[in-house]
């Protein structure tokens, strides 16, 4: 029911949880992700677009994010691309 979202943290060979770290309210379909020497590194947003009166028209989007210390932004692009060598997003 989506009622909670719990976050774990894992022992140091991630095959088991060693401890709750803390419970947030009401969350669906969320990502961690862990930051540093990523300095080539695309971060990309994946969501959906419910079409409530059509579910079957519902579409999916995705988007690079910027990542600047704890704060995340996202400029909604047309059109644009990874260069799978560096990493680097591009218009």
């Amino acid at each position: 029911m989506n009622a909670k979202l719990q976050i774990y943290q894992l022992s140091d060979d991630y095959l088991t949880v060693s401890s709750l770290v803390t419970t947030l309210p009401q969350y669906e379909s969320p990502a961690l992700v862990k930051i540093g020497s990523t300095s080539t590194t695309t971060y990309v947003f994946f969501g959906d677009r419910w079409n409530s009166n059509n579910l079957t028209d519902s579409r999916y989007i995705w988007q690079p994010l910027t990542i600047n210390g704890t704060t995340v932004s996202m400029t909604c692009a047309t059109s644009w691309k990874i260069d799978a060598t560096t990493g680097v997003v591009s218009p």
